[in-house]
């Protein structure tokens, strides 16, 4: 947190401290603030409109319903796009100050400041929508007051977007008050501190994915944090410990990689089909309606008609009585209510039977189409795994691909993609197991749980640039951001019990301890984790309740999201045995069922710290299957059965678990890496501390391990959510 000794100064009389950091300079790549230092350059104003995420030359579509009047002429276009362009430059060159509407006007040359009624809508819509004044800057203007009455917030759950909104909320203007169920802030975001020392790592989130335009680097840059580079790199090593040959890593990666292909290309087939037979059915049903509305006028024209045609021996007036009796007969309410311009009215006899074979004809095929179409919803490729089945549809062994290598080391198929029966052992599906563990870690659930239509919907939004650390942990990033003007609206320790909310407004009811207490409010912002929700929703007990429940719709968005799971193993040793320059490592699992179990260990500092990672299947540390069974493999049969005993507790998984970790890393690096846990001291070490005996006659190799139970927190309830599809039942992972 920035600290001002005088209020009084200007914008321009401070300079901020983090733009002289060599490690943000780094960060940044090739000097990215010089390039915004260049007063009225094009480039300047490119890499501004960049690092806020809007195009350099063009308005957004919400730009362009606030600001319908600019678009009149090229040159009020280009004149709104400058001075955009200029503010956001202003805000990025000195982000610790705010930027006020008279500093935008005082900055900008003559002649673009004459109007200045634009300019500040301009800097009122940026401030507004989060691209200016966000995160931790000194104030130089008053609060805003946006109505005459100062709104109350209640904003439950001081993770990341609880902060954020308490913040933005706060510098608005708004009375806000936020309720944390924990001691502590930051949510899923939680930064481990090793007691006595300087060593930390982060038990949740803890990369920062792109820096090109991720605000995130902004506020970095305004708490000082101090930025690690991430490198890439990741060697793999098979469950012997040998490195993975390159080549043979690069080529079940193009498999991977056209795998990928294949099931985005099944994706597209399979709704490009779809819309068609939508669009068919839209085109018959508008045909149906028009020949319903001629029945329905026919139907009407015959409750008029005459009797005494009725008795009429002119066979042309029988036909016509006889297609209106059916016209009126016909069950009206199988009509489709779809407005037509307007009605054909049909006076003959012969027009009139042709046009109700018409209608038969048409609802002939709208039926046709309905089955088409419920038939191809059961071919649906409703999930990763059912795509990934195509690799499964044979025996693994026998299916690989051909490739051709071309000058620039690309592969191509010949003309197509396409699979073949070639050999592919068991290692080679090991390594392609990695691709699919590290799929399911990056999307925070097994494959058989993820939309094949949505799992990949937030490729095309991902900041771009290098990923980045936060030396100190993401937990103390956050902690930062809680400036001294909004920590004293925090109430930790908090667990809301029910949220009453009607028209007049809203009360929560928390409990704090043993005490009960309540705070009322007009609205309330619930920043919780959809797993908690859910349980909300499910009536389950120590969730929040609403009073009335939530509307239907609301109920099933809730119900219909995916929330899926990973966990972390940390280790931490008396100093590293590892690559250092190393980031990243992979590691091949034996099965299936426990690919995801420690398939990456990360080393994102020179600290003696390794974290491991567990996902799909792996990431239920606690239950009973495959994965916990592979772990008894490493302990003496003399003891298994006591292991197999004690393996629901609570402790002695976290120590098996360990073992199992020392002994991959024994396997990588050899002498280098500590001894590991024998299995014996897993189980003195649990009778001890269960039954209270004093126990100091082995020590952790590593000195400590710490190992996140995601699933098991009642406050988070899984750590990701994973893109599945509508009506997937929930609890993967």
């Amino acid at each position: 947190m920035t600290h001002f000794d005088d209020s009084s100064r200007g914008r321009h009389d401070r300079s901020s401290e983090a733009l002289d950091s060599e490690a943000i300079r780094h960060m940044l790549e090739d000097g990215e603030l010089d390039t915004m230092r260049w007063e009225d350059d094009d480039i300047a104003l490119r890499s501004a409109a960049s690092n806020s995420r809007l195009p350099y030359d063009k308005l957004t579509a919400q730009e362009l319903v606030c600001f319908p009047d600019v678009t009149d002429a090229k040159a009020s276009t280009n004149l709104y796009l400058f001075i955009r362009n200029k503010i956001l430059q202003l805000w990025h060159l000195e982000p610790n100050v705010e930027l006020t509407s008279e500093d935008a006007i005082e900055n900008l040359p003559v002649p673009f400041n004459s109007d200045r009624r634009l300019v500040r809508r301009i800097h009122g819509f940026l401030q507004r929508y989060g691209f200016i004044n966000f995160g931790n800057f000194h104030r130089l203007a008053s609060a805003l007051i946006l109505t005459s009455k100062r709104k109350k917030v209640i904003i439950i759950g001081a993770g990341a977007a609880g902060i954020a909104a308490l913040k933005q909320l706060h510098f608005f203007g708004f009375d806000v008050t936020l309720l944390e169920a924990r001691k502590r802030l930051g949510g899923r975001v939680h930064t481990y501190h090793q007691k006595d020392t300087s060593i930390v790592a982060d038990l949740g989130a803890m990369v920062v994915t792109g820096i090109n335009g991720n605000p995130i680097v902004t506020m970095m840059r305004q708490t000082q944090c101090t930025p690690i580079r991430i490198a890439p790199d990741c060697p793999i090593y098979d469950e012997y410990g040998k490195l993975v040959d390159q080549r043979k890593d690069e080529l079940v990666a193009e498999a991977f990689k056209m795998l990928e292909l294949r099931m985005q290309r099944r994706r597209l087939k399979f709704w490009q089909i779809y819309e068609e037979i939508l669009e068919k059915m839209k085109q018959v049903q508008n045909e149906m309606t028009l020949y319903k509305k001629s029945a329905v006028y026919l139907a009407d024209k015959l409750k008029t008609q005459d009797t005494s045609l009725l008795r009429s021996e002119n066979p042309d007036t029988r036909l016509e009585q006889d297609i209106l009796r059916r016209c009126y007969k016909r069950d009206l309410g199988e009509a489709i209510k779809v407005s037509v311009p307007s009605l054909l009215v049909f006076t003959t006899s012969k027009v009139a039977c042709l046009e109700f074979k018409r209608y038969d004809a048409a609802r002939e095929r709208f039926r046709n189409l309905e089955t088409t179409l419920r038939n191809l919803k059961k071919q649906e490729p409703r999930s990763v795994y059912s795509s990934h089945e195509l690799f499964n549809s044979v025996p693994v062994y026998l299916l690989g691909i051909h490739v051709r290598p071309c000058f620039r080391g690309e592969f191509y198929i010949g003309q197509s993609l396409y699979f073949s029966e070639v050999y592919m052992n068991q290692r080679d599906r090991r390594l392609l197991d990695f691709h699919f563990a590290n799929l399911e870690f990056v999307s925070g659930g097994t494959l058989d749980k993820l939309s094949l239509q949505h799992f990949d919907q937030d490729d095309e939004f991902q900041f771009t640039g290098s990923h980045m650390a936060i030396r100190d942990g993401y937990g103390d990033f956050l902690t930062r951001l809680v400036s001294s003007d909004v920590a004293g609206l925090i109430i930790q320790n908090a667990v809301v019990e029910t949220i009453k909310y009607n028209d007049k407004g809203v009360e929560v009811h928390y409990k704090s301890d043993e005490s009960r207490s309540k705070v009322e409010g007009d609205v309330c912002l619930c920043a919780i984790p959809l797993g908690v929700l859910k349980r909300s929703v499910a009536n389950c007990n120590e969730a929040p309740q609403f009073d009335p429940p939530l509307p239907e719709s609301s109920v099933n968005a809730i119900n219909e999201m995916g929330f899926g799971n990973f966990n972390k193993v940390v280790l931490i040793f008396a100093r590293p045995f590892w690559d250092v320059t190393q980031n990243y490592f992979g590691h091949l699992n034996q099965s299936k069922a426990s690919r995801g179990e420690m398939f990456m260990f990360t080393a994102l500092s020179k600290a003696p710290v390794l974290i491991a990672m567990m996902a799909g299947e792996a990431a239920n540390l606690e239950a009973p299957n495959e994965v916990c069974k592979q772990m008894l493999q490493f302990c003496p049969s003399i003891i298994i059965v006591l292991l197999r005993h004690f393996l629901q507790a609570s402790l002695l998984p976290l120590q098996v678990i360990v073992r199992k970790a020392m002994n991959v890393l024994a396997n990588i690096f050899g002498s280098a890496c500590p001894k590991g846990v024998s299995s014996l001291f897993c189980l003195l070490f649990y009778v001890s501390t269960t039954f209270g005996f004093i126990f100091h006659i082995l020590c952790f190799k590593p000195v400590e391990a710490v190992i996140t139970r995601w699933h098991k927190d009642p406050f988070a309830s899984k750590s990701l959510f994973p893109r599945r599809f509508m009506g997937q039942i929930s609890g993967a992972c």
